[in-house]
């Protein structure tokens, strides 16, 4: 949604009702809880009007608009751009028309044109970032409710890319938030399956959390989180080198995941160095020693007949050989055997 849609505050403004509201506000002839009830009730009318002028063709009817000048200038802007086969045009649209790539995806015109605002933006004060050694990321905003999803102008890592492969990829790079992209109904497994090679390349933050949801959580990753490793595995192989890993505080009630994030991210992002597989960590990535998985091993094995208890005519033996010997020599009790069998 273009921002003088969103910014209400401004629309408010310029309406005489609201006025009216205020002054008798400020002169105490109505309360504030009548104040905002009639407030909200005027900001309810001027979003469903704002949202179908800008739905609109029609831009005589809205001239008034800034919104309504901003989809005139996109217009003269897209075909500018694919008329002179702009390089942002030619990674997002492809080499093609105006009209062509309007009816294959008019989702990626609009974000070619968003891309090269934000691009024109930059390049002015590229110098500058250029002779400090500045970094600038660019960032998709998540959808903060469902009103807004599917009209946000840029959200895919790969169109914001697009902006730092044409301009400066060495200063100018993305930060990847999944939560954000989740809050626009898109999953990480998508993203990387549908875009570019090289996308790590322009990587530079990576916002982590537990699986993505569109809640926006952004709950601690718990330690061996396959599925997290899994994600930052396919932009490793597709060129993300030296990324930062922020966690950003968010849900999750359990404090000791807030303990343990550090070490978590730590973990994800030695074995990452090392070019280790998923299917190839070791056990210390899933937070046990070598004697610990041990350990484990041998709890899992003297249980592999479990499910057939109560099946056998012949005497069931459920202590074995060394727990017998326990018993009867050094008069251990069988609970407390099973307790100690494998420490």
């Amino acid at each position: 949604i273009p921002s003088e849609i969103l910014s209400w505050e401004r629309l408010l403004e310029r309406e005489a009702k609201y006025r009216e509201l205020s002054i008798k506000l400020s002169k105490n002839e109505i309360s504030e809880e009548e104040f905002y009830k009639e407030r909200n009730k005027l900001m309810e009318k001027l979003k469903e009007e704002a949202l179908k002028e800008w739905q609109s063709d029609n831009l005589e009817k809205q001239p008034w608009r800034d919104h309504g000048k901003e989809k005139f200038s996109y217009e003269i802007m897209g075909r500018w751009m694919a008329e002179t086969r702009d390089p942002i045009w030619k990674l997002i649209c492809g080499n093609v028309n105006y009209e062509e790539a309007n009816k294959k995806d008019r989702g990626n015109v609009v974000a070619a044109i968003a891309a090269k605002y934000i691009w024109g933006h930059i390049k002015k004060y590229l110098d500058t970032i250029q002779e400090k050694n500045l970094i600038i990321t660019l960032e998709a905003p998540p959808a903060m409710n469902q009103e807004w999803v599917g009209f946000m102008k840029i959200v895919r890592p790969k169109h914001l890319a697009a902006v730092c492969k044409t301009l400066d990829p060495e200063h100018v790079k993305i930060t990847i938030d999944f939560e954000h992209l989740a809050t626009h109904g898109l999953g990480p497994e998508e993203i990387l399956k549908n875009t570019w090679s090289d996308i790590g390349r322009y990587v530079c933050n990576l916002h982590i959390g537990m699986m993505p949801t569109a809640s926006h959580q952004h709950v601690p990753v718990p330690r061996g989180d396959i599925y997290t490793y899994k994600i930052l595995w396919e932009l490793r192989k597709k060129g993300m080198r030296n990324a930062i890993f922020i966690f950003e505080v968010g849900g999750g009630d359990e404090p000791r995941r807030y303990e343990q994030i550090i070490v978590t991210l730590k973990d994800i992002a030695f074995y990452l160095s090392k070019d280790v597989p998923p299917d190839e960590l070791p056990e210390e990535f899933f937070g046990l020693t070598p004697a610990e998985m041990e350990h484990e091993k041998r709890v899992i094995d003297s249980h592999a007949f479990d499910p057939l208890q109560g099946m056998f005519e012949l005497p069931e033996l459920s202590h074995t050989w060394l727990g017998r010997e326990a018993m009867e020599k050094k008069r251990i009790r069988p609970e407390t055997w099973q307790k100690e069998e494998h420490r």
